[in-house]
């Protein structure tokens, strides 16, 4: 027997421990290489007492955090990664909701002056109302409603006095027939509506025409004229009710940035583009000097770069703004529908033949993110952020986070950015952050490894074998 083989076996054992030592992952805390910047996360208040700590995100951290919010990283000062969970924040609010409340009609008289009288009975007559609509299937029309109330039918008390109801649909899609009352409880109501007939004046129009000697002497045109009474369909009171509404998204203002507004006559429309730091909006508020104006707008998002971006379809709706005599209504927002992230929006205004809107400023809001994560007592904590393609983590109490409440948790304020010190940014992109596949390769490794040094000893043994 060769006796280099024995040596050769002692050299190799220790060089074996060393490779499978070298591939047992030492716990040395995640792997925090990818991301370029991390902002200390500090109470806000007193020291912290719970066990789950709250912190907003602000526009600096949505700018750098991708849709799934997957690039974040939690850790406490001695590296252990912490779980968390990003979600939109929740509150419980008051809402008012407007219920039928039945009422009959008790008669109705034609008085002087073009007006009616009608006269009601509400079915609880403990309950006030606080509105009260006309229904009617007629279009142009504009009357004058005033409102009495009275629990004796001898004494009545004045809630409304000529409120305007109209329908201009002739000229613009434009409809009211609601009045506001006081809401104050009366058994008996009594309606007085004004300017109940009117005159219009006929399209058709007669031309008599005198010839003579084969000309045209003299020509009269007649117009008639035409009385439209005003029909209703049924009277609704409207009594105001407070509910609650729980797991209500919590809505703040976003800064918009960069807003140009650009009026293309040949198109009659108006295009204002401006860019975000990608928060999730949902609304966005027109600022429009125009006094009176109903216009259909459009908003589209992209988050490419350059003149042939790719625009997405987001909302559409109608923006208007109307003063007519007493009646006021405003109506110059754009709710989204649904939380909606990108870096450049495009908002495009349908003109038709009307001279441009004077839009001057676009407010956006949207709802507020905030993240909650594990707290101990005596540690700090760091959050790591901005990596590229990072993989979403999946820690198995995420389910405990979810169901907390934001006012059970301790609220953290976010620091100043600080850089990363051992960022080292990805080689090539879309190489997947995950430690299992780097302890994957690395045990392939000593295992090839292994593999070559375990065949390398056998061929020794074979070559200082004595002969048959």
């Amino acid at each position: 027997m060769n006796r280099r083989c024995p040596r050769l076996r002692r050299v190799a054992l220790p060089l074996w421990l060393t490779l499978a030592a070298a591939a047992r992952p030492a716990d040395a805390g995640p792997n925090l290489t990818p991301y370029p910047s991390f902002r200390a996360l500090r109470p806000a208040g007193a020291e912290a007492a719970r066990s789950i700590g709250r912190c907003e995100l602000d526009e600096e951290l949505l700018a750098a955090t991708d849709d799934a919010y997957a690039n974040l990283r939690v850790v406490d000062d001695r590296d252990t990664e912490i779980p968390f969970l990003a979600r939109t924040a929740r509150h419980t609010r008051s809402v008012t909701n407007d219920v039928d409340l039945a009422a009959r009609t008790l008669s109705l008289r034609t008085l002087a002056d073009n007006r009616i009288e009608v006269l009601l009975e509400v079915t609880h007559p403990e309950t006030a109302p606080a509105a009260l609509v006309l229904y009617s299937d007629q279009k142009d029309f504009e009357k004058h409603v005033s409102v009495y109330g009275s629990d004796d039918r001898a004494n009545w008390q004045p809630l409304a006095l000529r409120q305007p109801v109209f329908d201009y649909s002739r000229f613009m899609d434009v409809r009211h027939t609601r009045v506001e009352l006081p809401g104050k409880a009366f058994r008996w109501f009594k309606l007085d509506i004004a300017n109940i007939s009117e005159t219009n004046q006929s399209p058709l129009i007669q031309i008599s025409r005198d010839w003579r000697d084969g000309r045209v002497f003299s020509a009269v045109e007649q117009s008639a004229f035409r009385r439209a009474d005003f029909r209703i369909e049924r009277v609704q009171f409207l009594e105001r009710r407070v509910a609650e509404i729980k797991a209500e998204p919590i809505r703040r203002a976003y800064t918009v940035r960069d807003l140009r507004v650009e009026h293309k006559p040949r198109e009659q429309q108006t295009v204002a583009t401006f860019a975000t730091d990608r928060p999730p909006l949902t609304a966005l508020e027109l600022a429009v000097d125009t006094p009176n104006f109903s216009r259909a707008v459009r908003l589209e998002g992209t988050n490419d770069e350059g003149d042939k971006a790719a625009w997405r379809p987001l909302a559409a709706g109608a923006v208007q703004r109307i003063a007519v005599g007493a009646f006021q209504r405003r109506q110059t927002r754009l709710e989204l529908g649904r939380p909606c992230r990108f870096r450049r929006y495009r908002l495009t205004i349908d003109n038709l033949d009307s001279p441009p809107l004077a839009l001057t400023a676009i407010a956006a809001e949207g709802e507020t993110q905030e993240l909650l994560f594990f707290t101990a007592p005596g540690r700090t904590y760091r959050l790591f952020y901005g990596a590229r393609d990072a993989v979403a983590p999946r820690y198995d109490i995420g389910t405990v986070l979810a169901a907390a409440a934001s006012e059970n948790a301790d609220a953290y304020a976010l620091g100043a950015a600080e850089p990363n010190p051992g960022y080292r940014p990805a080689r090539a992109r879309g190489f997947p952050e995950s430690r299992a596949l780097l302890l994957a390769a690395a045990t392939l490794t000593v295992a090839v490894l292994g593999w070559i040094m375990s065949r390398a000893l056998r061929l020794l043994d074979a070559a200082g074998a004595p002969p048959a």
